[in-house]
């Protein structure tokens, strides 16, 4: 089957987002195909992680823009450095359907959201980095909570825990940043689903568990992680901060003690 077609507004602008070099908006928007062979490199990998009608920001490496060959439609738009595409899918021509994927499309796209949530995370605008790794979960069929899949899902569920398991993990360390020590311990949990002995997933629970107050299963699951990589310096140092909590706590149990029965 031939890829899908979409009508794409886009515009173009500085890395930090200060300065537009360039837009459709005004015009006619652009007929692009989703998947491989646009003329900029960047919208084979932009289109299919989104949505008709989505509107979205994308930072875009030098290498996947303009170059000598393929100049940019502006003078101004500089060459060799990253820049910010927003784009808008405003339309799918009728009878032709974005999103039935092979397993290795929907791998590609998985792969594609997860990088741009890194590149988010680098930034530091972690919801948005969030937004991109949650993207790229939902790209995939889930397992059931109990039982085994489908027999016709089983190889997706399994080939894209590859992507599944980092964006998880990645979403617990934005969850820690944001001081969303729960919304951490829920995304430790569902990498502990697709990986049980998954060290970082244990680390960033116990972490996310001590600043919860939750002590006793912070110690489990950094011992846990410990007897796994005992040289793990990480590991110790969050074990050594969970010691310095648990003896601040024990103190103030002692004091309320005492006062109780003064």
């Amino acid at each position: 089957r031939h890829p899908a077609q979409a009508q794409v507004h886009y515009s173009v602008g500085s890395e930090d987002g200060q300065t537009q070099y360039f837009t459709t908006r005004g015009g006619d928007p652009q007929r692009m195909t989703v998947g491989a062979g646009n003329y900029i490199e960047a919208f084979d990998h932009i289109l299919p992680s989104m949505k008709p009608q989505e509107v979205a920001q994308y930072f875009v490496k030098p290498e996947l823009c303009y170059t000598t060959h393929d100049p940019a439609p502006s003078a101004d738009i500089p060459a060799g450095v990253p820049l910010c595409f927003e784009v808008e899918i405003v339309a799918v021509p009728e009878g032709e359907d974005l999103y039935s994927m092979s397993l290795a499309q929907k791998l590609q796209m998985g792969n594609d959201r997860k990088a741009m949530g890194n590149e988010f995370f680098k930034r530091g605008a972690l919801s948005r980095a969030v937004s991109f790794y949650e993207k790229a979960i939902k790209t995939f069929k889930e397992p059931p909570a109990k039982g085994l899949p489908p027999q016709a899902d089983r190889a997706e569920i399994e080939e894209s825990k590859a992507v599944r398991l980092p964006c998880h993990l990645n979403i617990a360390a934005c969850r820690i940043k944001q001081k969303d020590f729960a919304g951490a311990v829920e995304h430790c949990d569902k990498a502990l689903q697709l990986d049980g002995l998954n060290v970082k997933a244990l680390l960033r629970k116990g972490s996310a568990q001590i600043d919860l107050g939750d002590l006793l299963l912070a110690k489990r699951d950094l011992n846990h992680a410990l007897e796994l990589e005992p040289e793990n310096v990480d590991v110790k140092r969050e074990l050594a901060r969970y010691k310095k909590v648990a003896a601040e706590q024990d103190k103030k149990d002692k004091s309320t003690f005492k006062r109780m029965f003064a």
